[in-house]
């Protein structure tokens, strides 16, 4: 899933399904790197993302 911020903000409720497991707590791994926030491992992404 990929949302571009820049037309509208992204409801509350939807970040909280991709983010947030039922008991709470994240679903991992996240990656937080500025305005960029990875949901999941991705092995290309993460090896661009990390080493730019």
């Amino acid at each position: 899933m990929k949302w571009d911020r820049d037309p509208a903000e992204i409801p509350e409720t939807d970040l909280r399904r991709a983010f947030v497991h039922e008991d709470g707590q994240l679903k991992i791994p996240v990656l937080l790197i500025d305005d960029i926030v990875v949901r999941g491992f991705d092995e290309p992404t993460y090896a661009m993302l990390l080493t730019e």
